[in-house]
């Protein structure tokens, strides 16, 4: 009895000294930020997480067709205002070809001057295919029918931190990261196998001026391979560390009308 009580009692106050030991290095631990902490909540963040995407739908897409003959009927016009939509943007004809978007035409009116016949006005039906939705289901996200993504952020280390701890209450961290096309973001980025399967009139299409190919140009929204450098900054408040916006644009490729 006597050696159960003395037993009971040694649990007891080791119970007590692990506390004791233990609290000041949990109490740290929550307020000291460290490279995986800082990590975490960058790969968490809405920004980091935003996929960047192309637009596909608009609230209205509409296209006006001159007249090429006189003999032309609604189902071939209907037919050439798909055709001049999809020609109108490489980035278009390239989620074409990969059987991510379908677009469809109906007639609305043509324009009479007189007896003289002016341009049709179509409205276009733009959608996703299973196949475009597909891409969002595989960043396990959920499915945008007006856009596409063609990359995500990873993260790929950390590589700095200043402060970081309860006493300066800010820290400035360092980290490097780079982009993971999906399929439609491959074949929009010169030199990847995606791009060199398309049709030479797209290929070609990408070389004419004022058309940016994704790892080309002054501030390409994706390079390939690549890694980039960002600067992240942490506040600690009450309930621990809280992440500032980070200095990403979300504003997606959006291709002319």
């Amino acid at each position: 009895m006597l050696r159960n009580t003395i037993r009971s009692k040694l649990a007891l106050l080791l119970a007590f000294v692990a506390i004791a030991v233990c609290a000041p290095l949990s109490c740290a631990s929550s307020t000291r930020l460290d490279r995986s902490k800082a990590a975490d909540l960058i790969r968490r963040s809405s920004q980091f997480t935003q996929p960047y995407a192309i637009i596909i739908r608009h609230q209205k897409d509409s296209r006006q067709l001159d007249p090429i003959s006189p003999s032309e009927t609604k189902e071939q016009g209907q037919a050439r205002a798909v055709e001049e939509y999809f020609n109108a943007s490489p980035y278009r004809g390239v989620l074409r070809e990969l059987g991510l978007m379908t677009a469809s035409a109906t007639y609305v009116k043509t324009t009479m001057y007189g007896e003289r016949e002016g341009p049709s006005l179509y409205n276009l039906d733009v959608r996703l295919t299973e196949k475009g939705e597909q891409l969002w289901h595989d960043l396990n996200m959920p499915v945008d029918p007006a856009t596409l993504p063609l990359a995500l952020r990873e993260l790929v280390q950390i590589t700095g931190i200043t402060g970081g701890d309860e006493k300066s209450r800010r820290a400035t961290i360092e980290f490097s990261w780079k982009w993971l096309p999906t399929l439609a973001g491959r074949a929009m980025t010169r030199g990847t196998p995606e791009f060199e399967r398309l049709p030479e009139r797209l290929k070609k299409q990408f070389n004419e001026e004022g058309v940016s190919v994704f790892n080309i140009g002054a501030h390409p929204p994706l390079e390939l391979g690549g890694t980039q450098r960002s600067v992240a900054t942490f506040v600690l408040y009450d309930d621990g560390w809280r992440l500032e916006p980070l200095p990403f644009e979300s504003r997606p490729l959006n291709p002319l009308n």
